[in-house]
């Protein structure tokens, strides 16, 4: 169980970067200013990040299963 709630967690983070980026892009006078762009880098990388963090958990524990099925 708690490889799914790090996982659970690790996707929440990833989500609300990606709402970030989301409401970044949205607002009327995105790069008028020069922090815009690398707050918005920072979120991309952070979501991206995250992304991966939870693909790694996936196969983690996805791995075991798979050595079961495959006997």
């Amino acid at each position: 169980m708690e490889v799914i709630q790090a996982g659970d967690k690790v996707l929440q983070f990833a989500d609300r970067h990606g709402s970030n980026v989301k409401q970044m892009l949205a607002m009327p006078d995105f790069g008028s200013r020069i922090a815009d762009g690398p707050a918005l880098n920072y979120e991309v990388g952070m979501m991206t990040a995250m992304w991966q963090l939870a693909s790694g958990l996936m196969k983690d524990l996805t791995e075991p299963l798979k050595s079961i099925v495959n006997k």
